[in-house]
């Protein structure tokens, strides 16, 4: 009885922690994905400037 309230608790602390993980982990992706975007839009900028 007891250990299964501990489990619910612990289950819903550890769902809480995966769906940060998961929005972190998805927006890491993103920034990466957009990375050489902007580092050749950067270099364009460079190079109309000099």
């Amino acid at each position: 009885m007891v250990k299964t309230l501990i489990y619910r608790k612990y289950q819903r602390r550890i769902h809480h922690v995966s769906t940060v993980l998961r929005l972190f982990r998805t927006r890491c992706h993103d920034t990466f994905r957009v990375l050489p975007y902007a580092v050749v839009h950067s270099m364009i900028l460079i190079r109309r400037l000099l």
